[in-house]
């Protein structure tokens, strides 16, 4: 079902590989993109104005607002001058329909992403247990985002496997590397635990919350088998996507910013915080190393995380 939902974008992104080449490819990528802003455009000022003429919703204004700022921010990444600004800053070619289609994706990403939290964000649902996850939930869910990330890059279509792997620095590991993957694991599970313990002493009921959510949400995935399927499945799919897909050529901000609203479904905590530093100390890893270590560290860092809850409930 996700695969579905997915597919659309994905066609873009496999039509925006061909528009450098190919003009019809490169107009059709840009009426699509702006088609799909001016429908968020539209379905947000609806919503708003739905919302205020009916009994007043903040929740439905708020979505509203959002979506008009999602399309017309998304706009702006169609425009040449905007991107020639944008490529001081950022490792993008401005007459680059598929680095436009990267920019506005990026921008859909935090804006629909809010519009999630603002539609489904009663945190009290998640600690039903009708709610929980289970491992395919978690893997099939990342299938599409690692589908778009390898599209994106032009597996099959501009590069073959060996040209991929490079753009994305799925190199070999050093043994020098695994010791840093080891000790960046460590590092991230003590930040864990400590902002954790910190929270409960600062902030102890919308710590209990979180911990409730948490503790509900993964109670089925912290048999190691499952632990495993589900940090193998998230580790490849978000480190090919950011560090690998996106970090070379959005920069090293811009992508922790965009991983962290990847963690927001929670809602906004203290954890985002934590989550906003461990995709910069990623960032610079996959400086430093390659994507695959990022994959190392995501692993056992996730792996550890899912079967120590239940010796060490947040």
């Amino acid at each position: 079902m996700a695969l579905l939902l997915y597919l659309p974008f994905l066609g873009v992104v496999v039509l925006a590989n061909f528009g450098d080449e190919s003009p019809t490819a490169r107009r059709l990528t840009y009426a699509t993109l702006g088609g799909w802003n001016l429908t968020m455009i539209l379905g947000g000022l609806f919503t708003l104005i739905n919302s205020l003429m009916s009994s007043p919703q903040v929740s439905l204004a708020c979505v509203g607002v959002t979506l008009v700022l999602t399309g017309a921010v998304a706009s702006l990444s169609l425009m040449s001058n905007v991107r020639k600004g944008l490529a001081r800053w950022l490792n993008i070619a401005p007459d680059s329909p598929l680095h436009a289609t990267a920019l506005a994706f990026a921008v859909y990403f935090v804006g629909l992403t809010v519009v999630q939290v603002q539609l489904f964000g009663d945190l009290a649902q998640l600690s039903l247990p009708e709610n929980r996850l289970n491992w395919w939930d978690v893997v099939f869910g990342n299938v599409p985002l690692l589908l778009i990330a390898l599209a994106g890059v032009g597996l099959g279509l501009r590069r073959n496997w060996s040209e991929t792997r490079e753009r994305l620095g799925l190199g070999p590991v050093s043994g020098a590397q695994l010791a840093v993957a080891a000790g960046a694991t460590v590092a991230f599970l003590a930040l864990d635990y400590g902002v954790l313990w910190l929270w409960g002493r600062l902030a102890p009921h919308s710590h209990a919350q979180f911990a409730g959510i948490i503790t509900n949400l993964f109670a089925n995935l912290t048999a190691p088998g499952a632990a495993l399927l589900v940090a193998l499945s998230a580790s490849i799919t978000e480190e090919v996507l950011f560090r690998g897909a996106l970090q070379p050529r959005l920069g090293l901000l811009v992508t922790a910013v965009l991983f962290t609203v990847g963690h927001i479904q929670y809602g906004f905590s203290l954890s985002l915080v934590e989550m906003l530093v461990i995709g910069l100390a990623l960032g610079v890893l996959r400086q430093r190393t390659n994507t695959t270590t990022c994959i190392l560290v995501h692993l056992a860092y996730d792996f550890l995380d899912l079967v120590l809850l239940p010796l060490y409930p947040y």
